[in-house]
């Protein structure tokens, strides 16, 4: 009863860690300001044209406009707590499982990876990131699996629903469905065909509904899918845009790896004693453990027979970790698939015993919830200096996010739209937008490469209101849609 109540540790070092916000650039460029556009507007179409990455239409920045507590905090104050409150009830959660089983591995496993998570992603947590949700969800569904593999098929609706959903949070999570096939022929071996019907009846309309706002938004089936081509709607997105932003992705998961790698190496000849260079050689090491890993469980596999339930979710979690380093091997991007990999790796070379460490637990857990209460508190105070941050009024007190002082109206200047009002960023360099509504950032083609990647004069009210949509200039489609755009003369704005 005792050590139940080291449950509330993580609750408050959590929320002392995202009480003051890290700067977040997706979050600060595009994200804040989609889920003002999801707050204040139903679906708009043609937002994409608008800024491209607002045609990443994501149900985790909808579900976010439902929680942004404005009548709390006034108009201009948001809290973008999600993230953090799915990644406390996870830890609540592994530590209420931990004490229950008597210090399972596991359970013991999946507390030790949460804080690492924080200390590596941690910027993330308190901001609007779509990237920490995947790698919570695919933890769960590692942890349920190694407690009990077949629990994909004692709950096949769970099991089948919690991919589907995902993959209308984060695109690129679209591969860990295989799992939900699975469940699926498994039901039809069973004759559980009541059930099979209604979880495909589901699924269908839970991608259904997303495809259509996807449609709504950009003139795509699924952006930045371009290859699938259905539509002829006047705000569709010139497929030139699509393009560029599908090679985008790749090019900059690429680049980052690269960079990470090349830190890496760094780190590990003696020239870069950095943070960023501990966070490249855990995050390196944690990989190279799960590719050994994976070459002992081939053999084992070869050699002696798997639990058929947790082998598949295995299999599929180390595959979607190779699709993904495949295709954009940006660390955030695959740190949920190298983590459950990890975790289901150890399951299987133990072969699913239960494993206890009632004593050394303990001592593993206080000094873990002693170094995140660290990290926390260390973090807070760092922050606190660096905002000069004064509690001077009760909002400051209560407020858990805090971007006022980041925001400034002169940072931006006006560009007529019909008979709308656009702010555009002044500064090229800097496209952040925060959640000034509407605003984009300066540049992009055919004029000229920024952060966003089509011109802001490329575009034009599909009526008189904003909720009426965008639609791209009929006189820039061809070009657009070509190669043509690196040589054209860079017009001043007006």
């Amino acid at each position: 009863m005792k050590e139940k109540v080291l449950i509330i540790v993580p609750v408050i070092a959590v929320l002392i860690y995202v009480y003051i916000f890290d700067h977040h650039y997706d979050a600060e460029y595009y994200h804040y300001q989609q889920i003002r556009w999801n707050e204040e507007f139903s679906i708009v179409p043609g937002l994409g044209n608008l800024e491209d990455r607002f045609a990443f239409n994501s149900n985790y920045l909808l579900l976010s406009a439902i929680f942004t507590f404005r009548f709390l905090f006034g108009n201009h104050e948001a809290v973008y707590l999600l993230q953090s409150l799915f990644y406390t009830l996870l830890f609540t959660w592994g530590l209420i499982k931990l004490f229950s089983s008597q210090y399972d591995l596991n359970y013991l496993i999946l507390v030790i990876f949460l804080p690492l998570l924080i200390y590596i992603y941690g910027f993330m947590l308190g901001s609007s990131a779509t990237d920490i949700f995947p790698i919570l969800f695919v933890l769960y569904y590692a942890i349920k699996t190694a407690e009990t593999p077949r629990w994909i098929h004692q709950y096949p609706l769970l099991a089948c629903l919690l991919p589907v959903v995902l993959v209308t949070f984060k695109l690129s999570t679209a591969p860990f469905c295989i799992i939900s096939l699975i469940v699926m022929i498994n039901l039809i071996k069973e004759q559980k065909h009541r059930t099979l019907y209604f979880i495909i009846i589901l699924s269908f309309l839970t991608i259904l509904f997303w495809c259509i706002r996807n449609i709504i938004i950009s003139g795509y089936l699924v952006y930045p899918v371009y290859q699938i081509d259905l539509f002829s709607f006047d705000w569709k997105m010139p497929v030139g845009t699509v393009e560029k932003q599908s090679r985008h992705i790749s090019e900059w998961g690429n680049r980052i790896f690269r960079t990470d790698l090349n830190t890496f190496q760094n780190f590990i000849s003696g020239k870069d004693f950095s943070t960023t260079a501990l966070n490249c050689f855990i995050n390196f090491t944690l990989l190279f453990s799960v590719i050994f890993s994976a070459f002992i469980i081939t053999y084992k596999a070869i050699r002696k027979k798997i639990n058929p339930s947790l082998f598949s979710v295995y299999l599929i979690t180390l595959l979607c970790l190779i699709f993904s380093l495949s295709t954009a091997p940006d660390f955030r991007f695959n740190y949920g698939y190298i983590l459950g990999s990890l975790l289901l790796s150890i399951n299987i070379l133990t072969e699913s015993r239960v494993v206890q460490f009632p004593r050394c637990g303990k001592f593993v857990l206080i000094f873990i919830l002693c170094c995140l209460c660290i990290v926390s508190t260390y973090k807070f105070i760092t922050a606190s200096k660096r905002i000069g941050m004064k509690f001077e009024t009760m909002i400051d007190f209560v407020a858990l996010y805090h971007h006022r002082s980041s925001k400034n109206i002169g940072n931006f200047q006006e560009y007529k739209m019909g008979n709308q009002t656009i702010y555009v960023t002044v500064d090229e360099s800097d496209s952040r937008s925060f959640d000034l509504l509407p605003a984009v950032s300066k540049g992009g083609f055919p004029f000229s490469r920024s952060f966003k990647l089509q011109d802001i004069r490329t575009i034009e009210m599909r009526g008189n209101t904003l909720q009426e949509g965008f639609r791209t200039k009929e006189k820039y489609l061809k070009i657009l849609n070509s190669e043509q755009n690196k040589n054209l003369i860079i017009p001043k704005f007006e």
